[in-house]
């Protein structure tokens, strides 16, 4: 999942999203619904890699600071999402590459996997990645890559 947050000049917070997985669909409008942000949606279309595109609106900054309160994290003056260490479990965000999965990685907390799907698509868009990945656990764990090496 890929989120670009951006601000409009009245103060609406914008999610522009993107994603091939219904899954990802689901864990962004159950955390939105979660803090009762509505989940209507603008239609962006397909993208030039095949990905479903929807932009989400958050109107009042009650709602805005709800939102970054749940993704333990703030919005910036122009929408920019900026993370926070908080509590929760501890997720790994990996890049994603338009060919499978690249080398970036970003620790982060969250609550549930719904949130950590959201605020690790929010990541990506941060830093430049074609998409993010959410799982538990930390950057340098990951048990199915090693078991794949030695074919377990």
């Amino acid at each position: 999942m890929w989120i670009a947050p951006s601000r409009t000049a009245s103060g609406v917070l914008q999610l522009e999203a993107y994603t091939f997985r219904t899954d990802e669909w689901m864990a962004l409008e159950q955390t939105l619904t979660s803090v009762r942000i509505s989940i209507r949606f603008s239609p962006l279309g397909i993208d030039d890699f095949g990905r479903e595109g929807r932009r989400y609106y958050v109107e009042t900054e009650d709602r805005i600071l709800a939102l970054a309160s749940i993704l333990d994290g703030e919005f910036g003056s122009d929408g920019t999402f900026l993370p926070r260490h908080g509590t929760g479990a501890t997720y790994a965000c990996r890049e994603v590459r338009r060919d499978g999965l690249g080398k970036g990685c970003e620790e982060f907390d969250a609550p549930n996997d719904p949130v950590a799907i959201t605020k690790c698509g929010m990541i990506a868009k941060r830093q430049s990645w074609f998409g993010g990945h959410a799982e538990r656990g930390r950057c340098g764990s990951n048990i199915r890559k090693i078991l794949r090496v030695f074919r377990w």
